[in-house]
């Protein structure tokens, strides 16, 4: 594996990496909880080889804000997460639409994903809303832009969750579909 990541990284005069600095990142800012405002954190670290990888992270009270920059690519990968308490009206309306009987194993756990954007996973303690994007260059977002993304994929669970509320558990049993291999469901894409 390490052979494998050597070769992978290798320097621009075609040099093979030293091998303690193939793991190596250095933070180079630490934002500690509440110094900047309250409710976030954050760090931006760049990777030991060759400084080929940035990664800037926030947190706020409510989502979590993950940027990467690949410097060789010229691309930013942003990863926007919003999470939740999975109310317990709504973990018990799961239960009643994913078990057919009491003694299912689906009455005592639950995990509700989409396979499209925005990814929702959702079990009987928390849900979590994500979405990627792609962007050309180096092109990290501020707080404003962070925050307005977090408070959309919020609006995105609220809806959510008023549409379930509307529904009995048989109109919430047609909109999943169980996976043959798994525990899990695959929330219907047209629900959003």
């Amino acid at each position: 594996m390490i052979n494998f990541l050597k070769s992978y990284f290798k320097k621009k005069d075609n040099t093979e990496i030293q091998e303690d600095t193939l793991f190596d990142t250095t933070t180079l800012v630490k934002l500690d909880r509440n110094k900047l405002f309250k409710g976030h954190a954050g760090n931006l670290t760049q990777n030991g080889i060759d400084g080929g990888t940035l990664y800037f992270s926030n947190t706020y009270f409510s989502g979590h804000v993950f940027q990467t920059y690949l410097v060789r690519k010229n691309i930013t990968t942003s990863m926007i997460t919003y999470k939740s308490y999975t109310p317990k009206w709504l973990a018990n309306k799961i239960y009643d639409a994913t078990s057919s009987n009491v003694n299912d194993l689906a009455y005592n756990s639950f995990n509700i994903r989409t396979d499209d954007l925005p990814k929702i996973e959702m079990n009987p303690h928390e849900c979590s809303i994500s979405k990627e994007t792609v962007n050309d260059g180096l092109s990290f977002t501020g707080h404003y832009q962070n925050l307005d993304d977090i408070k959309e994929l919020s609006f995105i669970w609220r809806s959510l969750r008023i549409k379930i509320k509307g529904m009995t558990s048989e109109q919430l049993r047609k909109n999943l579909i169980k996976c043959p291999d798994t525990n899990e469901f695959i929330l219907n894409k047209y629900l959003l």
